[in-house]
């Protein structure tokens, strides 16, 4: 009798402290406003919500599905998507150049455009320098509104944020399906890398989707405009589903959101940190966050590319493994097929998969953006799916690893790490 007495106890105690589920919503009747979702969202996790949410399209939105998609699966459904478009295609990629892949897009692109969907084309300038302006031309005269993102008509702007690349990869589809992600719209990314994107039907497509998409969009225009933040409306949601926030961040903004965000998370990590990324030079706070978690005893676990497709990337990597495993931090190099995903999962509850990479250049001179996605079921896969990756395609990072280096391997190490800050 005692013992039972006790257990009952213990579970009042529990659920009074917030460790167990997020607010339950069995009890709720829906359809409910989209924007409520932070009410549902586990408590401790509810001002690292708020943290984030500094625009009205930057809010933690529940009622969606989400899938997680990697290679062919990613252009099988895009492609679908993109074919079945009745209204609208909103498409930024990082890269667009002139391959299998982003040539099957364009030309569904240029066949909708004609048919008379509103379509629109956003693509980094630096990057695909060498795609002839005569594709964009041709992709014009089909009906596709097409921006380079930093363009040659505001020649001192463009020189002084030549630095400050669009690296987001976003698609929206009829405000109703959206894609966000690290994977690029060229052929290695489909076909022999590993990488990660995320697909999105519902308000955080409608909304947070298209509001990172519309934002860039705006940025590359030399006309004036209204904020989409100040014309968003939130679409009502017909159950809980999967609570999702994307979060854009601008090296202009002012926030260092997606620098923030990891060192929160961190800092506030009771059980396990899990994140892969193939470029690995963080600024001191993430990198400071990440020794403070794994000294008090948090399971920080970092996947890394074992062969990078930057070489110098590889020594710029190489440089923060000793420091690291002194802290107590697990490093792993991947091999097999170049893992490009920038993910993580936190103590079974919170998920990242976007275009962020764990190094300067994301947290302080790209333009990047992030899915959260605040859910158990989805946590646990990512996590299975990442222990599964440990098991199959790495080996881990030893201290004697670090003491076999050759001098000569060292003194590039050392100077690799100080050109990390624009790597």
């Amino acid at each position: 009798m005692f013992r039972r007495l006790s257990i009952a106890f213990l579970a009042v105690l529990i659920s009074a402290t917030g460790v167990c589920q997020e607010a339950d919503s069995s009890a709720v009747s829906f359809p409910l406003p989209s924007e409520d979702a932070s009410r549902f969202i586990r408590a401790s996790f509810q001002d690292f919500s708020k943290m984030l949410s500094i625009t009205p399209v930057q809010v933690p939105l529940m009622g969606n599905s989400v899938e997680i998609i990697r290679g062919m699966r990613h252009f099988e459904l895009l492609s679908a998507d993109l074919s079945g478009a009745q209204e609208s295609i909103d498409m930024e990629s990082y890269e667009f150049p002139r391959e299998e892949i982003s040539t099957a897009v364009r030309n569904i692109l240029m066949d909708k455009a004609s048919a008379g969907v509103d379509v629109k084309l956003l693509v980094e300038n630096i990057t695909n320098s060498s795609v002839p302006m005569s594709d964009y031309r041709q992709m014009g005269r089909s009906g596709v509104e097409f921006r380079l993102f930093t363009p040659f008509v505001r020649p001192l702007r463009f020189v002084f944020r030549l630095n400050h690349r669009n690296h987001q990869k976003i698609a929206v589809i009829d405000h109703r399906v959206g894609y966000i992600g690290g994977m690029n719209l060229s052929d290695v990314y489909f076909n022999s890398w590993r990488d990660t994107h995320l697909r999105i039907e519902g308000p955080a497509a409608a909304v947070g989707c298209e509001g990172v998409f519309m934002n860039m969009w705006e940025k590359a225009g030399v006309e004036p405009y209204v904020p989409f933040a100040q014309t968003v409306t939130y679409p009502a949601a017909d159950s809980l589903g999967k609570i999702v926030q994307i979060v854009s961040d601008g090296p202009f903004d002012g926030h260092r959101l997606m620098e923030n965000s990891y060192v929160w998370l961190l800092d506030n990590a009771s059980d396990y940190f899990y994140a892969c990324t193939p470029y690995f030079a963080p600024p001191g706070p993430v990198l400071d966050a990440l020794k403070r978690a794994a000294s008090r005893g948090v399971d920080v676990r970092l996947v890394l590319p074992g062969e990078s497709d930057v070489p110098i990337m590889d020594s710029v990597n190489q440089s923060y493994y000793r420091s690291c495993l002194r802290s107590g931090i697990k490093i792993y190099t991947s091999h097999g097929a170049f893992n490009h995903s920038k993910t993580f999962v936190t103590d079974d509850y919170l998920s990242s998969i976007g275009s962020v990479n764990m190094d300067y250049r994301s947290f302080r001179i790209n333009y990047e953006d992030n899915a959260f996605v605040y859910d158990e079921p989805v946590a646990g896969y990512m996590k299975g799916d990442f222990e599964e990756h440990l098991r199959s395609s790495c080996r881990p990072v030893t201290m004697q690893d670090v003491y076999n280096r050759s001098f000569l391997q060292r003194v590039i190490i050392g100077l690799c790490r100080l050109l990390s800050p624009q790597l």
